[in-house]
C-alpha cells in the first residue's frame, strides 16, 4: 500500500515548519500534490505521439523536445566555446542555406532566437538538461539514433531544413512532459514560427505545428488553444493546480494565505509559483517552477521537502507507488448543485463505474462542459473522460454536441430518488415488530 507524501520522512518533517493550528493546512497541500514516475510519463507520452501518426494519415512529422529559452541560450553559448576552442566554424549561421540570414533582417536575432538560424532545435541538448533529455530518448525510439535512420513516418530531430524539404515534412510535433501555464512551450513555438521556411509553408497550409504532452494545466490547455503557433494539441491527463484542487473555497484561501506567510519577502511573487499559476504537478526529472515556494524553499532553519527544484532520490523511492485518491463524484454533484443525487451517491445506492457517469451528467446539466473541463474536473486522463462521453451518447443521454437529453435528465431524477427507501427500522434486529398504536385508534383516542 502506497503512502501518502505527508507520511513520508521529509513530509512528516517538513510539516514541522509550520504552528499546530496550521498542520491541518499543510497536510492537505502536500497531499493534493500529483506524483508519476518516469515510466508513467513515458508511455503516456508515447501513446499520444502514436496517435498523431494515424491523426495526419502518415505524414512525414518531424519529432523535437521542447526547449526554454534558457536551454537554447546554454546551447548557443557552448557552440561558442566550442568553436573557440576547437577552431571550427561550428556554427547554425554558417550552415543557413541560400542566405536564410538575409530573410531574417526584420528579425534582431540578439535578442530573439529563431529556429535553424540562431540555434538547431535538435542537434544539441545542454550538459545538464532535465525532463528535455527523458523526452529526446522517447523520440529516439521513432526515429532512431541518427537523421539517416529516420522511421517510416517520423524525422529525427537533428533534421535539417534541407531534410525537411526533400521528407516534404508536414507536420512539426513539440514534445514535453508537462505544461504549466504554457509559456515555455509557447516561446519555442514562437521560435520556429519566426523561420521565413517554415513560416511560408504554415501560411500555404503544408506544415502545422502540434503539441504533445503528459501532462497540462487547465491554464496551460487554454493557453496552447488560443495560440496563433499551435495548430493542435494532444494531451494525456490534466495535471492539478489550485484552481481544480479538490478544495472549499475556505480551504483554498487558507492555503494561499499560508503560501504566502512562509515565502520570504524577496520570494513573493512566486509564493504560488511562477506567475501565481499554482501548480500541483511534479514530474518525475525535475520540480516545476510552479508549485508553491515553500515546497521548494532550501534555506537555514527550515526543513524542506524538495531541493529546490531537484526532485531527492530517497522521496522518489518512497513515492514511487503513491497514486492520489479519484475524485468522489458526490462531490461533484455538490458543485453541479444536485444535493439529492450527492446524498444518493454518497449513501452508495449508485455503483461504480455509473457514479462517475452520474456525475458527469449532473456536471453537464448544471452549466456547459468541454472534454477538457470534464478531465480537471474529475482528475482523469483525457481517454477516460473520452470514454465515457461515447458511452453517454451512445445511449442517448447527451447529444453529439454535448448536451443532456431529456433520457439523460430522466437517468439523474431516477439516481436522486434511489435513496429515498423507507424500512420499519428492523435493520440487525430479529425481534417481532408491533405497533404501539394504530391509525384509527389515535383518531379515536384508544
Amino acid at each position: 500500500m502506497s503512502i501518502r507524501p505527508s507520511q513520508t520522512k521529509r513530509g512528516r518533517e517538513w510539516l514541522t515548519n509550520f504552528a499546530d493550528s496550521e498542520q491541518s493546512t499543510a497536510t492537505l497541500l502536500l497531499d493534493s500534490l500529483q506524483f508519476v514516475n518516469a515510466t508513467q510519463v513515458k508511455d503516456g507520452l508515447r501513446s499520444r505521439i502514436e496517435e498523431v501518426g494515424p491523426r495526419f494519415r502518415g505524414e512525414k512529422c518531424l519529432l523535437l523536445p521542447v526547449l526554454s529559452i534558457e536551454d537554447i541560450d546554454r546551447q548557443v553559448e557552448c557552440v561558442k566555446k566550442y568553436s573557440r576552442y576547437t577552431g571550427s566554424p561550428f556554427d547554425a549561421s554558417n550552415e543557413d542555406p541560400a542566405g536564410l540570414s538575409q530573410d531574417c533582417r526584420g528579425y534582431n536575432t540578439k535578442t530573439r532566437h529563431v529556429a535553424y538560424l540562431t540555434f538547431e532545435p535538435g542537434v544539441f541538448i545542454p550538459a545538464t538538461p532535465g525532463s528535455e533529455a527523458a523526452v529526446a530518448s522517447l523520440l529516439r525510439e521513432f526515429t532512431g539514433e541518427r537523421p539517416e535512420s529516420n522511421g517510416y513516418q517520423w524525422l529525427h530531430p537533428a533534421s535539417t531544413l534541407s531534410e525537411l524539404r526533400e521528407h516534404r515534412c508536414h507536420v512539426i510535433v513539440l514534445a514535453t512532459d508537462y505544461i504549466g501555464s504554457g509559456r515555455q512551450v509557447l516561446e519555442f513555438a514562437a521560435t520556429l514560427a519566426r523561420n521565413p521556411r517554415l513560416r511560408s509553408w504554415r501560411s500555404f497550409g503544408r506544415l502545422k505545428f502540434v503539441v504533445v504532452a503528459y501532462a497540462a494545466s487547465e491554464r496551460g490547455r487554454r493557453a496552447l488553444n488560443s495560440a496563433r503557433d499551435v495548430d493542435a494539441t494532444f494531451i494525456y491527463r490534466p495535471a492539478p493546480s489550485f484552481r481544480d484542487a479538490y478544495w472549499t473555497p475556505e480551504e483554498r484561501q487558507a492555503i494561499e494565505e499560508m503560501c504566502l506567510k512562509y515565502t520570504p519577502k524577496r520570494k513573493k511573487f512566486e509564493a504560488l509559483g511562477h506567475k501565481g499559476s499554482a501548480g500541483l504537478f511534479v514530474a518525475p526529472d525535475s520540480v516545476p517552477n510552479n508549485i508553491p515556494y515553500i515546497l521548494r524553499r532550501v534555506q537555514s532553519g527550515w526543513r524542506h521537502f524538495f531541493n529546490n527544484r531537484s526532485f531527492p532520490a530517497d522521496l522518489r523511492h518512497e513515492l514511487n507507488q503513491y497514486d492520489p485518491p479519484l475524485r468522489d463524484p458526490a462531490r461533484l454533484a455538490t458543485i453541479a448543485n444536485q444535493q439529492r443525487l450527492a446524498r444518493a451517491l454518497q449513501s452508495g445506492d449508485v455503483r461504480m463505474p455509473a457514479d462517475r457517469l452520474i456525475a458527469v451528467l449532473a456536471l453537464m446539466n448544471a452549466s456547459a462542459q468541454t472534454c477538457e473541463s470534464l478531465t480537471h474536473q474529475l482528475g482523469l486522463p483525457d481517454d477516460d473522460i473520452a470514454a465515457m462521453l461515447k458511452f453517454l451518447e451512445r445511449s442517448g443521454m447527451i447529444t453529439g454536441s454535448m448536451t443532456v437529453t431529456p433520457r439523460g435528465r430522466q437517468e439523474i431524477h431516477s439516481a436522486r430518488r434511489l435513496n429515498r427507501v423507507s424500512t420499519a427500522g428492523l435493520a440487525g434486529s430479529m425481534e417481532n415488530y408491533y405497533p404501539r398504536t394504530l391509525r384509527w385508534g389515535a383518531e379515536w383516542g384508544i
